[in-house]
């Protein structure tokens, strides 16, 4: 097994860019627990967190010069380390607000959903991606 330092990197940074928007954007659009979630609210918060999923994507692909290969592990880093960090930022925001066990079920209710969500946009970028990488000598070899 050989690892793709690069994708590697790429992912890290792409992912960097996308954790930092969807915490900020869970921070302000989505309410500690206790308050009412809207709708609108719910909306803007994942529109931004897809459009933060898909911009981490670019930003990992030409961090690892536009190469097809590794464009999906490059997505999937994208998208834990969007939804991971803000589910975390939401939590440390609400937690003691009310009860630990409405505050754990939300959580893993926006975990869940904030998963759901860069995964489809995150997915949907690589394979666009996928046709305007440049061609690897190297994954030609490798097949």
């Amino acid at each position: 097994m050989r690892f793709n330092w690069s994708a590697l990197l790429g992912g890290l940074v792409g992912g960097a860019v996308t954790a930092v928007v969807a915490g900020i954007v869970v921070a302000r659009y989505l309410p500690e627990v206790g308050s009412d979630h809207t709708l609108g609210g719910a909306g803007v918060a994942a529109l931004a967190a897809a459009l933060s999923g898909a911009v981490g994507v670019i930003v990992g692909w030409l961090v690892h010069r536009r190469r097809g290969r590794g464009l999906g592990g490059i997505a999937a880093i994208v998208t834990v380390l969007g939804a991971g960090w803000g589910t975390w930022t939401w939590f440390t925001a609400s937690w003691g607000v009310t009860g630990i066990g409405r505050t754990v079920v939300e959580g893993i209710l926006i975990l869940g959903l904030g998963m759901l969500v860069l995964a489809t946009a995150c997915g949907m970028t690589a394979a666009l991606l996928q046709h305007r990488s440049r061609h690897d000598p190297e994954a030609a070899r490798l097949r």
